[in-house]
């Protein structure tokens, strides 16, 4: 799923780049500076956007990261269940690390 992110992301970004840069093309047919500068300014305002949704998304407590969400939802202390807790017969132990 991260992969697949990114290469939208990458493929989202570089069209955008590309039609900034198509509209400032001059009567050389090269883009001007200007273009430039916007160009990486649409960057930077991605690159910030991008940073501050990655900074809003919550962390778990590194003692959660070995807790089935299940288990921990039903309120079994240290994510400890006993067989058949799940109603599958499999006993679930956490993962001390």
């Amino acid at each position: 799923m991260n992969a697949v992110t990114r290469t939208v992301g990458g493929s989202f970004g570089g069209a955008a780049v590309a039609s900034i840069l198509a509209a400032s093309v001059g009567g050389g047919g090269f883009p001007s500076a200007h273009g430039f500068t916007v160009a990486f300014a649409a960057c930077a305002v991605a690159l910030a956007l991008g940073v501050g949704v990655g900074l809003a998304i919550p962390q778990r407590r590194p003692a959660d990261a070995f807790v089935r969400p299940e288990l921990a939802a039903e309120g079994v202390p240290g994510g400890i269940a006993a067989a058949g807790a799940l109603g599958d017969g499999v006993e679930r132990r956490r993962i001390e690390p």
